[in-house]
């Protein structure tokens, strides 16, 4: 698992009435302080990503549907630089995660319906100027299939070896195994819109 990236499972509370889902208390020990809550929705199989953000700490809790949420560390001096979490979110997988700051990630709708993510940043956007929390990555579409991928991509194929499964089993994590072969690795990369994480810009922002 990538530093700093944590899971909380999520009970559901059925009765004759309907039911009831906490997402993200106070008294939780990862809990920092509350910015905004907001809604977003992704269609299936498309892609929102590549963004991260400077300060704020994201709690993503997808209430309908279902998503696969892909993170990436390219943090410099980071104990998991160049890892890549895969998280399969959503109503068959009730779970809150947790992303730091400065940690890359994008979403794509998986399923037949919409993907309803509710997401309670830490700190709440600003609009007079937005770059103070977040930055947002470019999407690339290829002409010949129409698939979408990351802009700047590296090549995730000189990753080191590490293959492990989150306890929730719905996290993967994952680097290209080493010596594999180029194009090998490149068609593994290619399987999900979500396999080929942009390079940081060339100043990178301070966290906090």
């Amino acid at each position: 698992m990538i530093q700093g990236v944590l899971t909380k499972p999520l009970k559901v509370i059925p009765d004759e009435r309907g039911w009831l889902m906490e997402m993200l208390r106070d008294d939780d020990p990862f809990f920092q302080r509350f910015g905004q809550v907001y809604l977003t929705v992704v269609y299936p199989e498309v892609v929102k990503g590549w963004h991260y953000h400077r300060k704020q700490t994201d709690h993503f809790v997808v209430v309908k549907g279902m998503s696969k949420v892909v993170l990436y560390d390219s943090r410099d001096g980071s104990p998991t630089q160049g890892e890549v979490n895969e998280f399969f979110l959503g109503d068959r997988n009730p779970t809150l995660l947790v992303i730091p700051p400065l940690v890359l990630h994008g979403m794509k709708g998986i399923g037949t319906e919409p993907a309803y993510l509710v997401n309670v940043p830490t700190h709440h956007y600003d609009y007079q100027d937005p770059t103070s929390t977040a930055c947002r990555r470019t999407i690339r579409r290829s002409r010949t299939t129409g698939a979408a991928r990351m802009a700047d991509a590296p090549d995730l194929s000189r990753a080191r070896v590490l293959v492990t499964v989150a306890p929730a089993s719905s996290a993967r994590t994952r680097r290209a195994p080493r010596g594999a072969a180029p194009g090998r690795a490149r068609r593994r990369a290619r399987r999900a819109d979500l396999r080929r994480p942009p390079r940081e810009p060339g100043r990178r922002a301070a966290a906090g």
